[in-house]
């Protein structure tokens, strides 16, 4: 067993609390720390000025923290932790791999450098074949509302914070909105029965994008929305976080531009399975969720771009 790999596993085992360890079977021009926290995470840190970084992957986080670790003065340090305190032999081995310098530091350096590119090809190796929670569906809602607020309905609500039936409430009016990154086709998934019922009049806004540098990224919409909105701006961003989407995370920095933008008015002629689809007017008792694709071609829309 490497030198530098047994060390982290005695430390994981033996370090209290709130506590750093400085790593002796390093070169002393590359530092490294392993670090406990009061919540039961442990990991290791290095120096980081980087920008800021906040990943999750299998129990796994690498994130950019301000830390008290020598001398009591605080510095910004990169750091790997875990929470699973059974997994900390096979965490050992990710940690040594993060933590060795390489010849002359060219590894510590290209880390320090890109580290979400270290952290995306060790997701890669682990077996990551689905794609990362898509950030393009909150992009197409966030932009939905950002149009409502520039053109004077800056009392829409984002309502995915809620969990709410609808994505966007007004006082007299809901908007649902679904987002596509497909070129080739147009349609919708409808994930519950409920989803399209509304006492309220009801449009379904479509939103065809693609990723590009010159696009807007959740964090650049929420800026633009708190000018409307600041009331919201903390509760819209602690619901981003529940979906690990926290400050940082590369997924709040994405960009995407709207290709195309359709509205459609959710009326007796859009194609649904509503109650009156079935025998008596009512969805049988033992059906208890329906979900279904609606494909949109040849039905009326207004272009909202």
């Amino acid at each position: 067993m490497h030198a530098l790999r047994h060390e982290i596993e005695k430390r994981f085992a033996l370090q209290s609390e709130l506590s750093a360890y400085k790593l002796d079977n390093l070169d002393p021009e590359y530092p490294a720390w392993v670090i406990r926290s009061n919540n039961g995470e442990y990991g290791v840190a290095i120096d980081y000025i980087g920008e800021d970084i906040s990943e999750r992957f299998a129990g796994a986080k690498l994130e950019a923290q301000e830390l008290s670790i020598e001398s009591g003065c605080s510095k910004r340090y990169l750091t790997l932790n875990c929470q699973n305190k059974h997994l900390r032999k096979q965490f050992a081995v990710l940690c040594e791999e993060f933590l060795d310098p390489g010849e002359d530091g060219a590894k510590r350096n290209a880390i320090v450098d890109n580290p979400l590119q270290w952290w995306s090809e060790w997701k890669e190796l682990l077996g990551n074949k689905q794609s990362d929670d898509p950030v393009y569906d909150v992009i197409g809602e966030l932009m939905a509302l950002l149009k409502l607020c520039e053109i004077g309905r800056s009392d829409a609500y984002w309502t995915a914070s809620r969990i709410n039936t609808h994505d966007i409430e007004l006082e007299d009016m809901s908007y649902e909105v679904k987002s596509s990154i497909k070129k080739e086709t147009a349609a919708i998934h409808v994930n519950s029965q409920f989803q399209f019922k509304s006492e309220k009049p009801l449009y379904l806004i479509f939103t065809r994008l693609e990723e590009s540098e010159t696009g807007k990224s959740i964090d650049d919409l929420l800026v633009e929305i708190s000018k409307y909105q600041y009331q919201y701006a903390s509760e819209y961003n602690d619901y981003l976080e529940s979906r690990n989407l926290n400050p940082g995370n590369h997924g709040r920095k994405r960009r995407f531009v709207i290709l195309e933008r359709r509205k459609y008015i959710i009326d007796e002629a859009f194609p649904l399975i509503r109650d009156e689809s079935f025998v008596d007017g009512k969805i049988p008792e033992c059906i208890s969720h329906l979900e279904y694709v609606i494909s949109l071609d040849g039905l009326h829309y207004e272009n909202w771009k």
